[in-house]
């Protein structure tokens, strides 16, 4: 603020000095005053104490000198509290501060004019600044957790008011939020919206939404303040995909540098998929007392074991069938593509036509099947079951004897 003191002394004397209480109000700090080196014409030199001073209290400046017919101006410098107007609706309020001569060794003829009040409208201003960090930085398997961290700092001056983090997953398909926090430091205020759902991500043409966050204040960083809200998703993917997520901060509190509001984190999930195979065979086995059969391998459909002259055992007779059953298992967590199972059959055996079943878990399109000479493949072009299912498929194979 300015201050001008006028000197109208009749005699046409200056007067010496003049002695100044300003009154500091609670939410204003005094930091300075230029009045040393502008209000000083005499020997005894100007100033204004104490300084700095955390109102309420008044500021009291000396040795202000005013010639006759003229004019002293020296400045106050005043920082308003960073909280001010940080309970308003509106972002402003007014502030007051009010400056009076104290009476002294000099005629005064009107002394209605000798204190004077300065309004000024006080408005808020922040800077708000997001920064997100992944864990890992870059690269990530299926079925591992990954964790995106969000910080927010207030760069000032003012306390912004009513702040909202928004975090958006651009594409989304097969992952899930295994978990969410939000925290506020020390000035972060109170939270009033905690909006994170742990499960399986909706995906939109928009992205999905992974969480929303709202407190009603942040202050400024400061010596006593840290200014910093926190947030983090712990987050799992199934399958191979590239994320981009996106987080934006905003604020009821103008903001002076909006281009630090929004971050963005890109992550690589590497597809996983755990195949195993498993194997078990059955075969005919003669029964006693009854008649041996000769096996035709030329007809389709026979029943196995061909009752009552075989059962089922661990042991076969010569000339008889094996039954081989493979269950192969995708354990996830990705789906398993291309995936291709050889069967080689031993020596002194030779597959029976037409006996080869291939079935899915869920039920689906069976995978086509080639049929080399001397074994059985399986080539999975495509799975349709989803990267979750344990049971991928099976094969049942009836063999034929040599002999």
């Amino acid at each position: 603020m300015d201050l001008r003191y006028h000197g109208v002394e009749p005699k046409r004397r200056a007067v010496q000095d003049l002695i100044i209480n300003d009154t500091v109000s609670a939410d204003l700090r005094f930091v300075a005053s230029t009045a040393s080196g502008d209000a000083n014409d005499w020997r005894r030199a100007a100033s204004c104490s104490p300084t700095p001073l955390q109102g309420p209290g008044i500021v009291t400046c000396v040795g202000i000198d005013v010639l006759p017919f003229s004019q002293t101006t020296f400045q106050m410098a005043f920082v308003v509290d960073a909280d001010f107007v940080a309970l308003t609706t509106t972002g402003e309020l007014p502030i007051s501060n009010r400056a009076c001569i104290r009476p002294g060794a000099f005629i005064d003829p009107n002394v209605a004019n000798n204190c004077d009040t300065e309004t000024d409208l006080v408005k808020e201003l922040a800077d708000l600044k997001v920064t997100k960090i992944s864990e890992p930085h870059d690269t990530v398997r299926a079925g591992e957790i990954f964790t995106y961290t969000i910080f927010v700092d207030n760069l000032g001056p003012s306390v912004a008011r009513n702040v909202v983090i928004s975090d958006t997953l651009l594409n989304s398909s097969n992952v899930s939020i295994q978990s969410c926090a939000f925290s506020v430091s020390q000035g972060g205020g109170a939270i009033t919206q905690f909006t994170c759902t742990t499960g399986p991500l909706v995906s939109t043409q928009f992205g999905s939404d992974i969480g929303t966050f709202r407190t009603n204040i942040l202050d400024p960083l400061s010596p006593t303040s840290q200014g910093r809200l926190r947030a983090s998703f712990r987050l799992v993917a199934r399958g191979q995909i590239d994320l981009t997520n996106t987080v934006r901060v905003t604020s009821a509190t103008p903001d002076l540098d909006m281009s630090n509001n929004m971050a963005m984190d890109t992550i690589s999930v590497t597809a996983v998929s755990d195949v195993s195979v498993t194997k078990s065979a059955t075969a005919e086995e003669q029964q006693t007392n009854q008649p041996g059969l000769i096996f035709n391998n030329a007809v389709f459909g026979q029943v196995f074991p061909t009752a009552p002259n075989y059962f089922s055992s661990i042991r076969v007779t010569a000339g008889r069938r094996i039954r081989y059953t493979l269950v192969v298992t995708n354990n996830g967590p990705s789906r398993a593509e291309n995936v291709v199972l050889t069967d080689r059959l031993p020596a002194g055996v030779r597959y029976y036509q037409g006996s080869l079943t291939v079935t899915r878990d869920p039920a689906g399109a069976a995978p086509p099947v080639l049929l080399p000479a001397g074994g059985v493949q399986h080539r999975h072009a495509r799975r349709r079951e989803r990267p979750a299912d344990v049971r991928a498929g099976h094969a049942a194979h009836r063999r034929g004897g040599s002999g």
